[in-house]
């Protein structure tokens, strides 16, 4: 359906016989010729994008949409008054406070309740006001942000990262 070369025999035995020996959180990586299949979470995952990050944009203020290229899509301010934001991927050690008060928990934490595959994080948009980050994607949004209106869509260009973020969306309430 993907109009991907076949998978070779021995590969797709040796593939077969890993799934059969693996639980649902282990990790298993197929590539042949310019192709990837990956596991992760119970499911089989091809040509996924990998070592792709969302690019840096030092001020956004959400006047225009954020052209982050064909992996990473597009970001737009939709309601709300936006302030100068900085627009970063995920470098590691991220915290994340849902709101005033309350206990920060690291960003990979989030991702993981979220359960959005590890390679696919990096795609994701964090925004920053000064040094604290306020969104992931249109997914964790600031508290105070959202009470005064705002509103932020991200649409992922990658077919497969769509998916992903959108089973997110689905199967998960959203993070308080």
């Amino acid at each position: 359906q993907q109009g991907t070369a076949g998978l070779p025999r021995t590969r797709l035995e040796t593939l077969v016989k890993q799934l059969a020996m693996t639980d649902a959180d282990s990790r298993v990586q197929v590539d042949w010729a310019s192709h990837t299949l990956r596991h992760h979470d119970g499911r089989l995952w091809l040509d996924s994008p990998a070592n792709v990050r969302c690019p840096d944009i030092d001020i956004w203020n959400g006047a225009r949409p954020a052209d982050l290229g064909p992996v990473c899509g597009r970001l737009e301010w939709l309601a709300g008054k936006a302030r100068p934001f900085r627009i970063t991927s995920r470098q590691g050690g991220e915290r994340y406070r849902a709101s005033p008060g309350s206990p920060s928990r690291a960003l990979k934490q989030w991702f993981n309740t979220l359960g959005l595959p590890p390679w696919l994080r990096r795609t994701v948009p964090l925004l920053f006001v000064d040094q604290r980050l306020v969104a992931a994607g249109d997914w964790l949004f600031d508290e105070h942000l959202a009470r005064t209106g705002c509103m932020l869509r991200w649409t992922p260009g990658d077919s497969a990262l769509a998916w992903a973020w959108d089973e997110c969306r689905r199967q998960r309430q959203p993070v308080k």
